[in-house]
């Protein structure tokens, strides 16, 4: 039997494999395999301008003037949790305390952190200024509606799935996993479970060459040990 070079025997074993086609899968079981599709955001995120830290939403032009020697009183009337909306508009000599990732109320155009103020009673003192927007996350400024978030044919990683889950896909489309068959071939070659004679060793490549597979998320089948004969390597292909 004569031998063909590399890059041919590589060439020939592609000419014989076939896309084995699409599946879906749970999100908790997309890890590493081949994504089939584009993922494309259903929603913006964050869905609705929030805030970026824990604060108060105020009106920027209120405390445009605001120093620690000459801070601006304002009243607070409202407090927003994360996942709360205000139940109130925002007008000018209020501030509402609001917490990381909750919603702007309406009149609010600033967060001016916590740090930055001093509490008194049902009053906050005011002892730095803010710009318009300051400690503002808008909405999808993260991920916009209609973005293409994941292309289709990327390997998915912890990252993919964390990005999947933002958008909300609980399924997703993936390519088959391949199925890989390894044949190891060698009259000195024994199974891990034999006892090894003068020059015989152990089939080290068969179990690499599988967890390789594996890692690339194949199926590897082992199909054994041929010997160095062509009648043998024949009746292990068949």
């Amino acid at each position: 039997m004569s031998m063909i070079q590399v890059q041919e025997a590589r060439q020939k074993i592609l000419e014989k494999i076939n896309f084995k086609g699409v599946e879906k899968v749970s999100l908790d079981q997309a890890l590493g395999r081949v994504l089939a599709e584009d993922i494309v955001a259903g929603l913006n995120n964050p869905p609705l301008d929030n805030s970026a830290m824990d604060g108060y939403a105020l009106i920027a032009e209120d405390i445009a003037n605001a120093t620690p020697d000459t801070p601006v009183k304002l009243e607070v009337v409202e407090e927003i949790a994360a996942g709360y909306s205000a139940k109130g508009t925002l007008k000018s000599g209020q501030a509402m305390r609001i917490m990381t990732g909750a919603p702007i109320p309406a009149g609010a155009n600033a967060v001016l952190m916590q740090e930055d103020t001093d509490k008194e009673d049902n009053f906050i003192l005011a002892k730095d200024r803010a710009d318009v927007e300051e400690n503002i996350r808008k909405a999808g400024e993260d991920v916009k509606k209609g973005e293409t978030v994941i292309k289709k044919g990327a390997s998915l990683s912890p990252a993919h799935i964390g990005m999947m889950a933002v958008v909300g896909r609980s399924q997703v489309a993936v390519g088959q996993r391949p199925t890989v068959s390894i044949l190891s071939t060698g009259d000195e070659i024994l199974e891990l479970d034999q006892k090894p004679e003068g020059p015989q060793i152990y089939n080290s490549n068969g179990h690499m060459l599988a967890a390789q597979i594996r890692s690339a998320g194949g199926i590897p089948i082992y199909l054994g040990i041929a010997k160095d004969t062509e009648k043998d390597l024949m009746e292990k292909f068949e």
